[in-house]
């Protein structure tokens, strides 16, 4: 018998899948999770911010761990108060939100990589060349 850990935001629904419904942090469970995802990442901006803004990410993020780290990650770049206000408007677009805030911030080099990368399948070839070839 195999078994393995799937992940999705929608829910899987066949007779062999047994599926576990996963609930956003609590504030104490995602402030404690902001403040080890600023120490293990050492981003200086946040290391030293006040817990209502700590509190302000958690409300503003749903207590969402990807989001939560999301944010962290735009902070490195952003202005905190501009994360959080251009959260708040996003509404329950979130994740399409920061993920093109996220894209927004990338080279036009990075985006035309990320576009062009797909799998490939042994013995296929890509814009002339095999997968050792590339």
């Amino acid at each position: 018998m195999s078994r393995a850990i799937v992940t999705s935001r929608k829910q899987v629904r066949h007779d062999f899948v047994r599926a576990h419904t996963l609930k956003e942090l609590t504030r104490e469970d995602s402030l404690f999770f902001l403040r080890k995802d600023l120490e293990q990442r050492r981003v200086e901006q946040l290391m030293h911010v006040s817990e209502e803004k700590l509190v302000a990410i958690h409300t503003v993020t749903g207590g969402a761990p990807l989001a939560l780290k999301l944010v962290v990650a735009q902070a490195r770049f952003l202005d905190l108060d501009v994360v959080l206000r251009r959260l708040r408007n996003a509404g329950s677009k979130l994740y399409l939100f920061i993920y093109r805030q996220s894209w927004e911030q990338l080279s036009l080099v990075a985006q035309k990589i990320l576009i062009y990368q797909q799998p490939v399948q042994s013995g296929e070839i890509v814009h002339g060349h095999t997968p050792r070839q590339i």
